[in-house]
């Protein structure tokens, strides 16, 4: 039977994009664009490859480590200063965080997914995303007030906030707003309409929902464990988390429930 080889660059384009799209796009732009290959680099400019980038690896623990120190270099010298503009989307985690958010501005980012955050990261190098909606932020650390503080200045336009943190969170003082201090100030979220802490100790549910500490007067849509939520609205009567459930109109949980009229009350327009 004859054989033949077929090198890759003897496909059409139509084809090496049906390959490319099936493939990691992280592994294919680290292996193949800006190799001096001008016809790889058209193909692989198309927004499929460039708009959503994910820098973290998967692991055991619904978490992710950092990816070769050697693939990070070349994004930061070669590849992200060329295509930062198509960027929408990052995942980033601790390691890698502070060298890819300082490489290059990302004027059209606006979803970020951040694991292992730090409130040192956050206020040295997020400070261009002013127009970041999507949010996510992940640590295995407790996280403390005002590293939500921090957030609400550094997103001021968030719409849609996703916390993962099983820790309990160091609560600083039972008081709140004390001498005008500004690690106790109240947390402003003014445009967030989505809140997903279903992956959250109940801290950060009771950190969200208490008007003490966080005003959220345009949430619309709550993600949350139904048991916790009962126990930081003790039963739907607790009047300092209310207003924040006020505007409330689509409620996630964990499982389908029949409710009562006073949790009807407490969350008039569903």
């Amino acid at each position: 039977m004859h054989q033949s080889n077929v090198n890759l660059l003897d496909l059409p384009n139509e084809i090496l994009l049906k390959i490319f799209k099936i493939l990691n796009n992280i592994d294919i732009l680290n292996s193949l664009f800006d190799i001096d290959n001008q016809r790889l680099d058209m193909i692989l400019q198309e927004k499929t490859f460039t708009t959503s980038l994910n820098f973290g690896l998967p692991t055991l623990y619904d978490t992710v480590s950092s990816i070769a120190d050697s693939i990070i270099d070349r994004f930061c010298i070669n590849i992200l200063p060329k295509i930062n503009n198509d960027i929408k989307s990052l995942t980033l985690e601790s390691k890698s965080m502070a060298r890819i958010l300082r490489v290059a501005d990302y004027p059209n980012l606006t979803e970020l997914r951040l694991y292992n955050v730090n409130n040192h990261i956050i206020s040295q190098y997020v400070t261009n995303f002013n127009h970041v909606t999507d949010l996510m932020v992940h640590d295995i650390k407790s996280i403390r007030h005002e590293f939500f503080l921090r957030i609400a200045r550094f997103f001021p336009f968030l719409k849609i906030l996703s916390v993962i943190n099983f820790e309990s969170q160091f609560m600083m003082n039972n008081n709140w707003n004390i001498g005008n201090d500004p690690l106790y100030s109240i947390v402003e979220y003014p445009n967030l309409i989505s809140l997903d802490l279903r992956s959250s100790h109940i801290h950060y549910i009771d950190q969200f929902l208490d008007q003490k500490r966080t005003h959220l007067p345009r949430l619309t849509k709550l993600a949350v464990n139904y048991n916790e939520l009962i126990m930081v609205t003790d039963n739907f009567t607790r009047e300092s988390t209310r207003g924040n459930c006020a505007q409330v109109k689509e409620l996630l949980f964990e499982r389908a429930l029949t409710h009562k009229k006073h949790f009807y009350n407490y969350f008039p327009l569903l």
